[in-house]
């Protein structure tokens, strides 16, 4: 099934179409938020707050670095294609976060409840937060 460029949504095919498949499709990823298609500019790993550089790649976050997302792909190698969540909600089974508490980038380049300069969202459960990133 073909997608958009950039925020990764169903676009309807030629021919046959399976309309239950492609409304759920759709639905799944309106419900969760944006994303963006971007070329790693190094090896990131799923739930590793990004940015966008001055050449359109993604880098990992820190904690002086103002966030973009929370990259959503599975783990990437540098100058390979992924999708970085933008906003709305992302679950990963490997986080254990105390619900309501704000998440930042950390100096590592991993979230963390250490507040730092630039929010990168807050935890909504245990394994789900809420990508809400400054804006500037």
């Amino acid at each position: 099934m073909p997608y958009s460029t950039h925020y990764n949504l169903p676009e309807i095919p030629s021919g046959a179409v399976e309309w239950e498949a492609l409304y759920n499709d759709l639905v799944d990823k309106l419900e969760i938020g944006r994303t963006l298609k971007l070329t790693a500019g190094t090896t990131i790993t799923t739930g590793t707050p990004f940015y966008i550089d001055s050449s359109a790649k993604a880098q990992i976050c820190n904690s002086v670095t103002l966030g973009r997302g929370v990259w959503q792909s599975t783990s990437t190698n540098n100058n390979a294609e992924g999708y970085g969540q933008i906003d709305g909600t992302m679950t990963y089974v490997s986080w254990n976060w105390t619900p309501g508490i704000s998440l930042y980038a950390n100096d590592l380049g991993a979230l963390s409840a250490i507040s730092t300069a630039y929010p990168i969202g807050y935890a909504l459960n245990t394994n789900t937060i809420v990508i809400a990133p400054v804006n500037v």
